[in-house]
């Protein structure tokens, strides 16, 4: 394809991005809204330290805490990038980079897919189906690891395609370096990295002694790219922790509920806890995970209508290298998210990690499409290149109606976007008003649903509500000297449900009154 045509494929991918933001303004959820109290911070050249507290999983002492200490800094970092060179502190400037990580995945798709099937028409529609992206379109251009994995992904497997052994092992150990810093599961993609050598490696040797030499060689400059990108986080890392990886992530392993990630104390969750919960739970668990998690892929990584599409394409595309080492690597994150981590999994991450596989998927889609439409040209007696034409245009059509769809849908209706995706903050602002007419002193903190957003939207510092009863409220309150405890009707935990529906029944607590008729503000008496 000419550079022209990858032009063209940037130009919509950005315009598209145009698109979601009428949609969504804001933020919306809290894994972006923690990402951008941190862009803030990095921006103002503060410490990595977060004053607020969404979950308990690394036990701090107190607050401000090491930031990090669960998900991983790349996107921060990213978004920071754009409040500098915009000198604006807002969530859109926050979002800037993003738009063009997101515009490029378009291009990288289309260069993909003509490197896998040498046809302009296929990279045409592969592009095209980036630039729509369906279910992706709402993350993409959000201050998330979406659009950064993406194209790390993609990126990855055109890398495949090139044949200098040595450079490539580098910048493959490079690419895994930066996914595993931008979610801390891309670390898995060095076992992926790893397979891909082994394989390429393998059919491009003589013999066994040729393939075992070579492939132990460049398994070297693999691992010093990885190295050089993620030494000095690790160095950070172990500066505060005292391991190369947070402690957070590894109680997460012992989870029996999705809640517990918001346990207290943490300390609960070890080897033995999760164990005592029974195999019949453990197992039980984690084939409800894997049912959840192959919905995901048919709806959103498969876009429903691609996904038989994708399938004939990977079952003629067999013996390709890249559709080997694709399907390697979706099964094992999907492993992961379903044995090691299923609640994870099921709450957005198999999503959010399935996203580095999406361009191979767009990527090779027109292929299956391909050979369905010629089997039926033959049969119908169709003239090929019109039929051609007029079944990938369809396909584009429905691709763009579906993106339509779950935009307009999923983020609210066209009348009430702002509202639905501005809801947080300005609901949090109302309380933070509402604390304030009340004597609030700046320092206090706040027991919160979404403490990163009660942060940007307030500038007070905030703790997540634990799982648990008022006692394990009162529990955190003390620790982390919390003074008010704000209930949302919308997200509220089973065991704090009775305190919501009896705010004067118990005597720890002193209802306050109501923000919005939604949110209950209490202030807490035992802290």
């Amino acid at each position: 394809m000419k550079k022209r045509a990858y032009f063209i494929l940037f130009l919509l991918g950005f315009a598209m991005m145009f698109v979601v933001l009428h949609f969504r303004p804001g933020s919306g959820y809290m894994d972006s809204d923690y990402y951008y109290a941190n862009a803030l911070h990095i921006a103002e050249g503060k410490p990595l330290e977060e004053p607020f507290l969404w979950n308990y999983l690394d036990s701090p002492e107190k607050l401000p805490h090491p930031a990090f200490a669960y998900w991983m800094p790349l996107s921060s970092f990213i978004a920071a990038l754009g409040i500098w060179l915009s000198g604006h502190a807002t969530y859109f400037a926050a979002r800037i980079p993003f738009f063009v990580l997101a515009a490029l995945v378009p291009p990288l798709t289309a260069a993909l897919s003509y490197r896998i099937t040498s046809r302009r028409d296929f990279a045409w529609v592969a592009g095209g189906l980036a630039v729509l992206s369906e279910y992706y379109a709402p993350f993409l251009s959000a201050v998330d690891a979406v659009a950064i994995y993406m194209l790390l992904g993609g990126a990855f497997f055109l890398l495949l395609t090139f044949r200098r052994d040595a450079w490539k092992s580098f910048l493959l150990g490079v690419l895994v370096g930066l996914m595993h810093l931008s979610r801390a599961d891309g670390a898995v993609w060095g076992i992926v990295a790893v397979a891909a050598i082994f394989w390429q490696t393998r059919e491009d040797s003589a013999g066994w002694r040729e393939f075992l030499k070579r492939f132990f060689l460049l398994l070297f400059p693999l691992a010093a790219g990885y190295v050089l990108v993620v030494a000095p986080w690790f160095y950070r890392n172990w500066r505060i922790f005292g391991t190369i990886l947070s402690p957070a992530g590894s109680r997460a392993l012992w989870l029996t509920s999705y809640n517990e990630t918001f346990v207290y104390p943490p300390e609960k969750l070890t080897f033995a806890y999760w164990f005592a919960s029974g195999w019949k739970e453990i197992l039980g668990k984690r084939l409800w995970a894997l049912g959840v998690n192959l919905e995901t892929a048919l709806g959103v990584q498969g876009g429903i209508v691609l996904f038989p599409l994708i399938l004939l394409a990977v079952w003629e595309l067999r013996r390709d290298i890249r559709v080997r080492v694709g399907i390697f690597a979706w099964a094992l994150t999907l492993f992961i998210m379903t044995v090691v981590f299923p609640f994870a999994g099921t709450h957005g991450s198999f999503l959010h990690s399935g996203s580095a596989l999406q361009p191979l998927w767009w990527a090779i889609a027109p292929l299956g499409l391909d050979k369905i439409v010629v089997w039926a040209a033959r049969r119908r007696r169709w003239r090929i290149p019109q039929a051609r034409i007029a079944f990938q245009g369809e396909l584009l059509f429905v691709a763009a109606l579906l993106t339509w769809v779950i935009l307009a849908g999923a983020l609210g209706s066209l009348t009430a976007r702002r509202v639905f995706w501005g809801d947080t903050e300005v609901l949090y602002r109302n309380v933070e008003s509402f604390l304030v007419a009340r004597d609030a002193l700046p320092e206090e903190v706040v027991i919160v649903s979404n403490p990163p957003a009660y942060y940007t939207a307030t500038g007070r510092s905030a703790i997540v509500i634990p799982d648990g009863d008022v006692d394990t409220v009162l529990a955190v309150a003390r620790r982390y000297h919390a003074s008010y405890l704000i209930l949302e009707k919308s997200s509220l935990p089973r065991g704090i449900k009775p305190i919501f529906d009896s705010p004067e029944s118990f005597p720890s607590l002193r209802y306050l009154g109501d923000v919005n008729e939604t949110t209950r503000v209490f202030y807490i008496l035992d802290p």
